[in-house]
């Protein structure tokens, strides 16, 4: 689920199409994590229009990239599971960074960047700064003998340069196009950093 800025039940429709298309495995609901849900969510949630269209998705295979401006990878755990290994999305990703479009992550979702390469072979996260669920929150959650690998310690081993915040604050950064955030409460954070990216041009 991507939670999405403003208060007004429109503000899906006012969104630019990169963010009211969802991809992924293909149609049907998506598990959702149980958690504490926040405002953004709850508005994102009760607007029927995005509800809609997230429970239409299109296969990721079956749409061209060439025709966003943007994509956004939210998080959860299951992305260190399937976004990570995801060799289409992992292409599409490195395609969207070579033509400088908005490439952004938050959370978990920054697995989906780890195999993917910009033009000349080089991972995406290569010597740019980067952020996502951290050691000590995959700590603190008792999750880190269950994810396949900590996220901190494999975008670093990429050539990242992690940066980071204090565990659960939102903390975002942005470096050139490529747009990441560090946990769920950094959600809002990056949706805004992507707005402005596609309103600026960068």
């Amino acid at each position: 689920m991507v939670p999405l800025p403003g208060n007004g039940q429109d503000a899906f429709a006012s969104l630019p199409r990169a963010l009211r298309t969802w991809a992924g495995e293909g149609p049907g609901e998506k598990p959702e994590e149980q958690q504490e849900v926040p405002a953004s969510v709850q508005r994102f949630l009760a607007d029927e229009n995005a509800m809609q269209t997230a429970r239409n998705s299109p296969a990721l295979g079956s749409v061209d990239p060439g025709s966003f401006d943007a994509i956004f990878l939210p998080g959860g755990h299951g992305p260190m599971w399937d976004a990570a290994n995801d060799e289409t999305l992992a292409r599409i990703l490195g395609s969207m960074f070579n033509q400088s479009k908005v490439v952004a992550a938050v959370c978990h979702g920054s697995a989906g960047l780890v195999k993917a390469k910009v033009q000349d072979g080089r991972p995406v996260v290569d010597g740019r700064r980067v952020s996502a669920f951290t050691n000590s929150e995959e700590e603190a959650v008792g999750l880190t003998r269950v994810v396949p690998f900590l996220l901190e310690d494999r975008l670093k081993e990429l050539g990242g340069r992690f940066e980071r915040g204090p565990d659960w604050p939102p903390f975002a950064v942005q470096d050139g196009n490529l747009i990441t955030g560090q946990n769920p409460q950094s959600s809002d954070l990056v949706a805004q950093h992507v707005l402005t990216a596609l309103r600026t041009g960068g």
